[in-house]
């Protein structure tokens, strides 16, 4: 959006924390990079143990794999932020006229305050 002068402000849904949801990204991928390194240290720490080292990280080589051979099987490439498509649809989303959702309890009031 950035590399298209469009502000964040023109989206239909966005973050409530709306300066902050960069941040917000970047923070999530370092908290999960952390979950997947510790997810088996116990194997390396605890003393070796390589059946338990392929058992806690196979999903990483797993995950790169399908995503070259996705890339290669459909020839798809990456789209540069200046070129993707924002636009397509956006007309009929901002016809919609979306119900103000009011929250029934504690716990709706939490999730409607969060999403």
């Amino acid at each position: 959006m950035k590399a298209q002068g469009i502000p964040r402000s023109d989206l239909p849904f966005r973050v409530k924390a709306n300066d902050k949801s960069p941040i917000l990204g970047w923070v999530a991928g370092v908290f999960f990079a952390i979950i997947i390194f510790f997810n088996g240290w116990d194997t390396i720490a605890g003393g070796w143990n390589y059946q338990g080292f392929l058992t806690d990280y196979i999903g990483v080589p797993i995950f790169f794999a399908l995503y070259l051979i996705g890339k290669i099987f459909f020839k798809s490439r990456w789209v540069p932020s200046s070129e993707a498509d924002l636009f397509t649809g956006k007309a009929a989303l901002d016809a919609i006229e979306w119900p103000e959702r009011v929250p029934r309890n504690m716990l709706e009031r939490v999730w409607f305050w969060i999403a």
